[in-house]
């Protein structure tokens, strides 16, 4: 950003406005009624001042792209004709066709592009209030109030203290200082991903049965504000009736392993395999897994229950064994790659049986493209514990783990939505006999 002459401040704005309008026209494309929700927004929060603005001119880009009416202004019949415009409209349609991908790299140089578009077509620039510093070329240190972000972004990339205090450029700043603002990025990514993840086992407590809920829609009741869904309220703005609030039910009830007090511990078992490296839903296999591990560390932490993570490929290791600092095993996981190699699940179920495991919940994250060969005691470990298997994949047509174990075990499906959310099905007879 530094090349266009814009604050950091600005620079956040201006993004946010790309990223708006790409993520509402790909929701628009897939089926989602932003069309009818940007029109609410636009007539609910109509451009009265600040004509010729950043928000001015997201809406004439939503009325080219989302085909929605706006009262007609001599900015918006001004910059219509522009070459600029035009170019902006067809740059963001380049980036609405990307996939989004969490483990690919970003089309930099289109985005880029956009804000700077964008910021030439405005002819009211927003103020700054004093919060943004003009974006440099990276010759002077980072300021203050953004070596915060700065070390989060070294942590998602997996880089040490050293080639953190590198980007920050700041002489004054201690091999010290930097290894502290990068263990707490750390943390605090490993928190926010603990907590904001798929939460498959959210509710996975009561007596006599772990009970998964899932969210659905109701009328609203016109008593509470806060469960009210947005996007029923943006389309049906002038009609209450039609509104609605989010409520949780039970989606399916897991027994407990015994008639005691419930788990003592919980086991995690991680493929690696080289398959987890294909991609659907716009990520790869491998990074759904990792929200499924999240969802189960979260269901530890939240019961106070030990945790171990086993990893398997050719061969299976103990990552973490009876651990309770849910935090320490986030960071570990973030930092997890998929190897190039095999899947043999039976190291890791022999890793599980020399445990001696006894009223576990032991969950199977894979893609089940495994070899089963080895994996009968499964069988065993689940005499005495719960063993749930959740499998990443489009289909469970002929898929090994299911075709071996579908009926004998507890088994679910993890599978993206259409808006790139993962999502849990329940597979397997055993699990609608125990509804």
């Amino acid at each position: 950003m530094a090349t266009l002459q814009i604050s950091s401040h600005q620079a956040g704005r201006l993004l946010n406005c790309i990223y708006d309008a790409v993520i509402n026209c790909r929701l628009q494309e897939q089926g989602f009624a932003l069309k009818e929700a940007q029109q609410a927004w636009a007539d609910k929060f109509p451009v009265t001042q600040g004509e010729g603005g950043e928000y001015h001119l997201l809406q004439v880009v939503f009325k080219h792209l989302l085909r929605i009416t706006l009262p007609k202004t001599d900015y918006e019949a001004s910059v219509a004709q522009k070459a600029e415009f035009k170019q902006l409209l067809e740059t963001i349609r380049k980036l609405i066709r990307q996939q989004d991908a969490m483990d690919q790299e970003k089309d930099v140089d289109t985005i880029v592009l956009a804000v700077q578009l964008f910021s030439q077509l405005i002819e009211r620039k927003d103020e700054d209030d004093g919060e943004g510093k003009l974006c440099t070329e990276g010759n002077e240190p980072v300021p203050a109030e953004l070596a915060g972000e700065v070390a989060e972004a070294a942590a998602d990339a997996g880089l040490d203290a050293g080639q953190l205090k590198e980007l920050l450029n700041d002489p004054d700043v201690t091999d010290g200082e930097a290894e502290r603002a990068l263990k707490e990025a750390e943390e605090g990514r490993a928190n926010s991903a603990i907590w904001h993840s798929l939460i498959a086992f959210k509710g996975f407590e009561g007596s006599g049965g772990r009970t998964i809920k899932e969210p659905f829609l109701v009328r609203w009741s016109g008593h509470s504000v806060s469960r009210l869904d947005p996007t029923s309220v943006a389309v049906h703005a002038d009609d209450p009736s039609k509104w609605r609030e989010r409520k949780a039910r039970p989606f399916a009830t897991i027994p407990q392993p015994t008639d005691d007090s419930g788990f003592e511990e919980v086991i995690a078992v991680l493929d690696m395999s080289g398959s987890t490296q294909l991609v659907f839903g716009g990520r790869q296999v491998f990074a759904y897994e990792k929200d499924a591990v999240y969802s189960v560390l979260a269901f530890a932490r939240k019961q106070r229950l030990s945790f171990t993570l086993v990893t398997f490929e050719d061969d299976a290791s103990i990552v973490v064994k009876r651990d309770g600092d849910p935090l320490k095993v986030a960071k570990l996981l973030s930092h997890m790659r998929p190897t190039d190699n095999g899947s043999e699940l039976g190291p890791a179920v022999s890793l599980c049986v020399a445990m001696h495991p006894l009223r576990a919940l032991v969950v199977i994250i894979t893609d089940g493209h495994v070899s089963t060969g080895d994996t009968a005691p499964l069988l065993q470990v689940s005499d005495r514990n719960e063993v749930v298997c959740m499998v990443v994949a489009p289909s469970v047509t002929d898929n090994a783990l299911i075709s071996a174990f579908g009926d004998r075990l507890t088994t679910f499906q993890v599978k993206p939505d259409s808006a790139g959310h993962a999502l849990m099905a329940q597979l397997g007879a055993r699990l609608r006999k125990n509804r």
